[in-house]
C-alpha cells in the first residue's frame, strides 16, 4: 500500500496528525485482515512501518500514529458493540501503554 510522505522534512506543527492520516488506510487494511475486534498491534506496526519509513516517516512517527489509530479503533469497536464506555476507555488506556 502506498503511504504518502510527510509534507516537509523535520518537525512541523501537526506532523503527528499528518502521519496518522498518511498511514490510516494501511492501518484499516491491517485491521480488516485481523477479522476480529482485537488486533495484534505488533503485526500491524511491522506491516506498516517499512512502507512508512520508506515514505519518509520516522519509526517514532509511525509508532505514535499506530498507537493513536489503535486507541480510536478501540473506542469505535466498543461503540459498535454497545459495550460500556468505561471498558472502551480501559482498552484505549492499555493501548497507549504498548
Amino acid at each position: 500500500m502506498i503511504i504518502r510522505a510527510p509534507r516537509q522534512e523535520g518537525e512541523y506543527p501537526d506532523r503527528d496528525l499528518d502521519c496518522q492520516e498518511a498511514i490510516e488506510k494501511a492501518f484499516l487494511a491491517q485491521t480488516a485482515i485481523a477479522g476480529a475486534a482485537f488486533i495484534d498491534l505488533k503485526r500491524v506496526r511491522s506491516a506498516i512501518t517499512a512502507d512508512a519509513v520508506s515514505a519518509g516517516w520516522s519509526d517514532v512517527d509511525v509508532e505514535s500514529a499506530v498507537s493513536e489509530l489503535a486507541r480510536c479503533y478501540a473506542l469505535k469497536v466498543a461503540r459498535i458493540n454497545n459495550d460500556d464506555f468505561s471498558t472502551a476507555a480501559a482498552v484505549a488506556r492499555s493501548i497507549m501503554r504498548l
